[in-house]
């Protein structure tokens, strides 16, 4: 397998609201507690278009992968098929890439919930937006609550994840915060 960057996400209940200290790459232990709790889940970023086997990829032992959809013709169907066979669980990213000339918001969520609905697990909506780089995709505020609220329409079937943000601030998300339900 080709190596990937690794992106780590710690699942949170009211229930555990407690430091987690990762024990196993699938697991956690809410500190104090020693019960195990799959708390800690490991992903890899992935290209399919670059010929990764999704068994090679489960092999690794992560358990979701993290891939930038693109407008049909790149048709990801089969190789996410594979991916859920081999258990792992798919998130699909929401890019500049991810935007065909002419779409607005709300025909790129249409075609990618028609076309890739059953195969996702989670949708990550924005990628970067508080940065300026080739890799980012840079908006205002309020461009990106359009953005998420354009893709709504996966909830509640598919959970919406929101950018990631290079500079850390949460000021940035407070600014779109009070219009999503």
């Amino acid at each position: 397998m080709k190596p990937g960057s690794l992106w780590y996400g710690a699942l949170q209940t009211s229930r555990h609201r407690k430091l987690i200290y990762p024990e196993e790459p699938q697991y956690g232990t809410v500190m104090g507690s020693g019960d195990p709790h799959p708390m800690m889940q490991l992903g890899v970023n992935v290209d399919p278009r670059h010929g990764f086997a999704a068994a090679d990829v489960a092999a690794s032992r992560v358990t979701w992968v993290r891939t930038v959809l693109k407008p049909l013709p790149d048709d990801l169907r089969p190789w996410f098929e594979d991916a859920r066979r081999a258990g792992l669980k798919v998130l699909g990213v929401i890019a500049r890439e991810s935007m065909r000339r002419g779409w607005t918001y709300g025909q790129a969520a249409n075609h990618y919930y028609l076309t890739y609905r059953d195969l996702l697990d989670a949708v990550q909506v924005g990628n970067e937006a508080d940065h300026r780089s080739p890799s980012s995709w840079s908006m205002r505020p309020l461009r990106l609550r359009q953005l998420l609220r354009a893709f709504q329409r996966f909830r509640p079937s598919i959970p919406l994840v929101g950018p990631g943000l290079v500079s850390g601030d949460p000021s940035y998300l407070a600014q779109i915060e009070p219009d999503l339900n």
